[in-house]
């Protein structure tokens, strides 16, 4: 599996939860030996065994020599405070906490093409123009996500080959959340017409950013010659 080269020495912050997808980033990207690596976990404290996947994130991350600090945060009762359901206040929390340790570090986020396939059908469904379609840009800002055009299943199997073993998050199995009735209905569906769906998906949300990317240049230089021809 290939992910993007960062640039030599660049100093890392790597956003882990243990699951598979984070633990296939860690182990690419420390294999590099080009990067200064740090990480973080964050026990959200939603299940009662966040804190053991906390733990075991920890425990990975000393084997390949790299500092990992958990941060544990109450989502349940920020959820509840700001009258918000578990997934958003999850996000948010989750997000603050990272950035708290990035130091103006490179992020580096697991998200994979499935998740991104997820994405484009939320802003689908909830109404969207072309940003919305492009889903999850590679890079953003402090932000890089380098297994973006990764599938699940190459993911897995990933792991597997390797006999690495990785947490589950029970909370993934439930339809509670959006992206989850999502994950389990819609995105089972169309894999069941076609089993490369996610990664089409992602492929075409990465030609939408472009578009988009030189629409908005387009409309720049546009801009720009008004203003020239202006007496």
């Amino acid at each position: 599996m290939n992910i993007p080269k960062l640039p030599e020495g660049a100093e890392l912050l790597l956003a882990l939860s243990g699951g598979a997808d984070s633990m296939v980033m860690l182990d690419l990207l420390a294999k590099e030996k080009r990067y200064r690596i740090e990480a973080v976990t964050v026990n959200h404290n939603i299940r009662k065994e966040g804190a053991d996947d906390a733990e075991f994130t920890r425990r990975i991350c000393r084997k390949y020599g790299i500092s990992c600090v958990i941060e544990s945060v109450d989502v349940p009762f920020f959820a509840a405070v700001k009258g918000l359901s578990v997934e958003p206040a999850a996000r948010i929390l989750r997000r603050e906490a990272i950035r708290k340790h990035a130091n103006g570090r490179i992020i580096c986020l697991a998200h994979h093409a499935d998740d991104q396939a997820e994405t484009v059908l939320m802003h689908l469904i909830r109404g969207s123009g072309l940003r919305g379609l492009g889903g999850m840009a590679p890079q953003s800002g402090l932000y890089v996500r380098p297994l973006l055009e990764a599938g699940k299943e190459d993911i897995l199997a990933y792991l597997a080959e390797r006999g690495e073993s990785f947490c589950t998050d029970s909370t993934n199995a439930g339809d509670e959340a959006d992206r989850n009735r999502l994950r389990h209905g819609a995105m089972e569906a169309l894999k069941a017409v076609n089993p490369q769906a996610a990664a089409h998906m992602a492929h075409t949300a990465a030609l939408v950013r472009e578009e988009d990317g030189y629409l908005e240049t387009l409309a720049e230089e546009a801009e720009k010659n008004c203003r020239g021809r202006r007496p």
